[in-house]
């Protein structure tokens, strides 16, 4: 189950957007930093299944995102929703690792770690409101348990994917998932939520 506080603001913050994308920022490679790519890969693998309600798109932008700009372009979103994790800075509310959280888009400076990013995110966002200028942006933020960068480093589904399946779809993750137990439950019960709320 997701905390309410955040069900209730996801569902505000829905009643004025239809044009809805979510982008899964992190690298797998480093523990729950993977969080944005898995969901947004777990999303990908099950929207098919579904008649949503929402003009929706799902991109995995990986440590990469910046490529998919004439995408996120292209697809004119109303609202953009980054999936990844985040430190909120503010030292007057105790938060813990694996707090779900929305970031309004004056928060992700302070919210978001610039460890894995190729661009700082709020520079990234700061881009595309020049060719999208009412753009609104939310994150969807978790407090990971652990970002250290894993021993073994394994391809995803090696026995299913070929590199060539790579080349045509920017979407798939290279590398296996790596997420802390606590973050996996948290990432697969978002997924679940997100389905059924937009379906």
């Amino acid at each position: 189950m997701l905390p309410t506080d955040f069900t209730g603001n996801f569902e505000n913050i829905l009643k004025s957007n239809k044009r809805i994308l979510f982008l899964g920022i992190g690298e797998n490679r480093m523990g729950d930093d993977g969080f944005g790519p898995y969901v947004s890969h777990r999303l990908l693998q099950q929207i098919q299944n579904h008649s949503l309600h929402y003009k929706t798109k799902i991109i995995n932008g990986k440590t990469n995102y910046v490529d998919r700009k004439l995408e996120i372009i292209k697809f004119n979103p109303d609202i953009l929703f980054i999936l990844d994790t985040c430190q909120p800075n503010d030292k007057t509310v105790v938060r813990s690792p694996g707090d779900l959280l929305i970031g309004k888009e004056e928060e992700l400076v302070n919210w978001l770690p610039l460890s894995s990013h190729v661009l700082p995110i709020p520079v990234f966002i700061r881009d595309l409101k020049n060719q999208l200028p009412n753009l609104n942006s939310q994150l969807i933020g978790v407090i990971p348990v652990s970002t250290e960068h894993t021993e073994e480093v394994l391809q995803y589904r090696p026995d299913i994917y070929t590199l060539d399946d790579y080349e045509k779809d920017p979407d798939l993750p290279f590398y296996e998932f790596n997420l802390s137990p606590k973050i996996q439950k948290i990432a697969d019960d978002l997924v679940n939520y997100l389905l059924d709320i937009l379906a």
